[in-house]
């Protein structure tokens, strides 16, 4: 009579809490809820039963499921363990590669722009001295090579060690009063290359 009424007992008082868990936690455990990967790889090892081993078996084997499951567990990330010393060697040759192909055209670039603005100041001189010249009473132009000009232009000083020409001949018969006038100018431009610009014209006497 006293056990069935003790049965009776725990059965009333566990129909009365049924949401009372069976068992109760320890004081100071971590109730927060693990994650997946941590469940995924705990929750069929927790699930096998202790088994116990034979004598003489190796107790350090585990099957390939445990031994992914703490690789997973236990192994840092890759981005964890940081850069090698040939990553990072690596990266600063491509760099480096990379910043002397930008270096290499800003140089070229910038010959090209200097080229160009000589040869735009050497034509520029040229077209002057044809027209000072023009502008002189036909009996000024004397018969000759290698004249010097005698315009003066802008910014000629920047052209490199130039050097300024002008040939003045009659032109086929000397009764015709026509000259042939060639004006060219010289200097040395990028890469050491000699560079010319010139221009020939005909001067008739409009007297």
């Amino acid at each position: 009579m006293t056990m069935s009424k003790q049965k009776t007992t725990q059965s009333s008082s566990r129909a009365s809490h049924p949401n009372k868990p069976d068992t109760l936690r320890k004081t100071g455990a971590d109730t927060s809820e693990a994650s997946p990967r941590a469940e995924t790889c705990l929750s069929p090892l927790s699930a096998q039963p202790d088994t116990p081993r034979k004598p003489g078996t190796d107790t350090s084997a585990a099957s390939p499921r445990a031994k992914t499951c703490l690789s997973l567990l236990s192994v840092p990330t890759k981005h964890a363990n940081g850069f090698s010393l040939i990553e990072l060697t690596t990266a600063i040759a491509v760099l480096m590669v990379g910043m002397l192909g930008v270096t290499s055209m800003y140089h070229f670039g910038a010959d090209k722009m200097t080229a160009l603005n000589e040869s735009r100041i050497a034509v520029q001189a040229v077209q002057n001295e044809i027209e000072s010249l023009r502008s002189l009473s036909f009996d000024k132009l004397r018969n000759g090579q290698d004249l010097s000009f005698v315009s003066t232009t802008p910014l000629t000083e920047k052209l490199p060690r130039a050097k300024s020409l002008v040939t003045i001949q009659d032109y086929e018969d000397p009764a015709k009063k026509i000259k042939k006038v060639t004006v060219s100018i010289k200097w040395t431009g990028e890469n050491g290359r000699i560079i010319t610009k010139s221009s020939t014209t005909l001067i008739s006497d409009k007297t």
